[in-house]
């Protein structure tokens, strides 16, 4: 079946994704081949620490639905809604919750991350 190219798009083939991407040119949102939808606000995060959309970040976005975010846990849109990170709904978009920071981590029983 041929693909339908739709007016308003960029369509990009990328390698790191081995995948076509299409970019919406009024919102700037990417639509992926496989589904996965980043914002112009999680593209420009991930073009400040990689330049590229790395595979390894990709697979975990597809997979598990999650919102990328800064350092400190948010990303401009979420932001602007002034909303909790843990709340996880970003426009019906699940996030991944935040891990709340622990002084020490406990030590680790003898034998329990042994892999062999």
């Amino acid at each position: 079946m041929p693909k339908v190219y739709k007016p308003g798009f960029t369509y990009i083939f990328s390698k790191s994704l081995n995948q076509e991407i299409a970019v919406n040119q009024k919102t700037g949102k990417v639509y992926c081949e496989d589904g996965t939808i980043y914002t112009p606000e999680e593209i420009a995060i991930i073009r400040e620490h990689y330049g590229e959309i790395p595979l390894q970040v990709h697979i975990i976005k597809m997979k598990f639905g999650g919102i990328i975010v800064n350092e400190q846990g948010t990303n401009r849109n979420q932001q602007a809604e002034s909303r909790p990170a843990e709340s996880g709904i970003a426009n019906n978009t699940p996030s991944i919750p935040v891990q709340k920071t622990v002084e020490k981590m406990p030590e680790p029983k003898q034998g329990q991350f042994d892999l062999y």
